[in-house]
C-alpha cells in the first residue's frame, strides 16, 4: 500500500502494519479504517492501495478532519473489497474506528 501526502509518502504492506502510538503521524488515521475494516470483515490477502491525500486544514484545527479521513478510508476499503456494511453493523463499526 502507498499512501502518499503533499510532503511524504509511506509505503507499507497491505496485511503487516503497527501504529506507533508514540509517534503519531497525519497518515496513521487512514490506517485506522482500512485496519478495522480488515479485522471487522476477516479480510485475508488485502488489495493493495495507491491513496493521495492533500489539503490545507492546519494541525488540531478542530474540524473533525481525523474523523473524515478514518471514515473515507474504511469507505475505501470496503469499496476496494467488495463489502458492505448494514445499517446495524454501521452502528458496531463507529467504536472500532474509534479504537
Amino acid at each position: 500500500m502507498r499512501i502518499v501526502c503533499v510532503t511524504r509518502t509511506v509505503e507499507l504492506a497491505t496485511d503487516c502494519f503497527d501504529v506507533d502510538k508514540s509517534d503519531p503521524q497525519w497518515y496513521h488515521y487512514f490506517l485506522c479504517g482500512y485496519r478495522g475494516i480488515l479485522e471487522h470483515c476477516s479480510l485475508s490477502g488485502p488489495h493493495g492501495l495507491d491513496m493521495l491525500c492533500d489539503g490545507t486544514i492546519p494541525r488540531c484545527a478542530g474540524l473533525s478532519s481525523s474523523s473524515a479521513l478514518v471514515c473515507c478510508s474504511a469507505l475505501v476499503t470496503m469499496h476496494v473489497h467488495d463489502k458492505q456494511l448494514s445499517r446495524v453493523t454501521d452502528h458496531f463499526c463507529v467504536p472500532l474506528l474509534s479504537q
